[in-house]
């Protein structure tokens, strides 16, 4: 939700203060700025020098995705590299990112790291459901950030279940 100030609009993620998993985000140069980013019809970055985040982008996306982690999951740390992240001037999200996590063993061995990426386009699904421009721009870095965390998820479960090589073993294949 914006602030109020004479020169700018502050905007804000609404991502709670260490509320799970330590996470660490990074973000491409461009994304670096407190200014809010988007894409203009062609594609090239635009700054909205008077829209600006509240709390550093990478620490809100850190927040959301902790957040997320945090529900039932025993992610003790979390690394997320977003190599591309661009809110499309359709309100979609264009995403490239990598990320590791590190998982308590229930079993009282060794912590297990779980590593996974996804890249495409991200149907931010706010059109609909926001006021202005600028909302639907933060709203589209929020769905991204959960669907990220989403994809942990569910990286953690298929290891849970044996779907997933630990990354000091081969692949078991049921039957052989």
């Amino acid at each position: 939700m914006p602030g109020t100030s004479e020169s700018s609009r502050l905007w804000d993620l609404r991502a709670p203060a260490n509320a799970g998993p330590k996470v660490r985000v990074f973000l491409p140069v461009e994304l670096r700025t407190p200014r809010v980013m988007a894409a203009d019809p062609s594609g090239a970055p635009v700054n909205r020098d008077l829209d600006r985040w509240a709390t550093p982008l990478a620490s809100a996306l850190a927040g959301l995705i902790s957040e997320e982690l945090l529900i039932g999951l025993p992610v003790r740390e979390a690394v997320v590299d977003f190599r591309r992240l661009r809110v499309e001037a359709d309100g979609d999200v264009a995403i490239e990112v990598s990320y590791h996590m590190t998982v308590r063993s229930f079993e009282g061995g060794p912590d297990v790291t779980l590593e996974g990426g996804m890249r495409g386009f991200i149907h931010a699904g706010t059109s609909g459901d926001v006021e202005t421009e600028k909302e639907r721009i933060v709203g589209a870095y929020e769905s991204a950030a959960r669907r990220v965390a989403a994809d942990m998820r569910k990286a953690f479960d298929r290891q849970s279940n044996g779907e997933v090589a630990k990354p000091t073993e081969g692949v078991t294949v049921p039957g052989k």
